[in-house]
């Protein structure tokens, strides 16, 4: 494929991957000086319907992410059009998504890495819930993980603010296996659905494996709305037993019985790795919020 020269005021100098939101260049910035990744409309699909398609979603990240501002949140610099194309000029990371960390390690994560990784991420998320953002499609593939150890929460194509719904608003978008069994059925979500991705992601940093697996969507789909998740003791005996505790409630069915914000998240998790979370009983007598929806 031939390189654009430039698009916009940046200078572009590889392709660094293309996926179902876009293709990602990496182009440099002369104004500021810095090497950037460029987030735009492939080409040949200018003219299709497609292209239309994604050029809405892109313009719609650009008003979503337009004044993140947070060290675990990706910063979008500036966005504009080329030939009546959109595009975004945005943080360009260093690092791996934290899918092929998952993926091509031999052994297991320590334990303190993951917990690290996890607390960053939440406070990620806590950052742009607050700002009344849902990211939508939270997933190991959308965190970076960069050099020096700092977390990454990227790509806002699904984003939306949590006022936007209205009552008929049933369009399913998300990645099958981390999705909220209400995202799932086309009901209304909120925060809470990206806290239950959170802990599919946490399932699968501490097992290898997603608590809600399957041979097809049919199965995957299947097992969110009416399976347990394993006990990742069973996996590795030396976690420590309240992590199983904190997976529950994260991967609650009912999102009133999930962690209902980030920081309460994080402090479980914090409390399970010094072997003393204990889940709170709501009002039916089962481990949960007892915070109504």
């Amino acid at each position: 494929m031939t390189l654009p020269a430039s698009i916009g005021r940046y200078r572009i100098d590889s392709k660094l991957g293309q996926g179902a939101s876009g293709i990602v260049y990496c182009g440099f910035d002369p104004m500021n000086a810095r090497h950037v990744a460029i987030k735009t409309i492939p080409p040949e699909l200018w003219h299709l319907t497609e292209g239309r398609q994604l050029a809405s979603r892109l313009l719609r990240e650009a008003v979503v992410t337009q004044s993140f501002s947070h060290p675990n949140v990706t910063t979008v610099y500036a966005s504009g059009e080329e030939q009546g194309i959109p595009f975004l000029a945005m943080e360009l990371h260093q690092g791996q998504p934290l899918k092929e960390y998952i993926h091509k390690r031999d052994t297991r994560p320590l334990r303190t890495r993951i917990v690290d990784i996890m607390l960053q991420t939440l406070a990620g998320l806590g950052y742009i819930h607050a700002l009344g953002i849902i990211h939508g499609d939270l997933k190991p593939a959308n965190i970076i993980l960069l050099a020096e150890g700092a977390v990454k929460i990227t790509d806002f194509g699904a984003a939306r603010f949590a006022k936007e719904y209205t009552p008929g608003m049933s369009k399913v978008t998300g990645t099958h296996g981390y999705m909220a069994p209400e995202q799932l059925m086309g009901q209304r979500t909120d925060q809470r659905a990206d806290l239950f991705a959170a802990g599919v992601i946490l399932h699968e940093l501490l097992t290898g494996v997603k608590p809600f697996a399957g041979h097809g969507t049919h199965d995957i789909t299947r097992n969110i709305l009416t399976a347990t998740p394993s006990d990742p003791t069973s996996f590795d005996m030396s976690i420590p037993a309240p992590f199983y505790a904190v997976l529950k409630k994260a991967l609650a069915k009912r999102p009133r019985d999930r962690f209902q914000n980030a920081e309460t998240f994080q402090e479980s998790l914090t409390l399970a790795d010094q072997n003393r979370y204990a889940p709170a009983l709501n009002p039916d007598g089962e481990e949960g919020s007892v915070q109504q929806e």
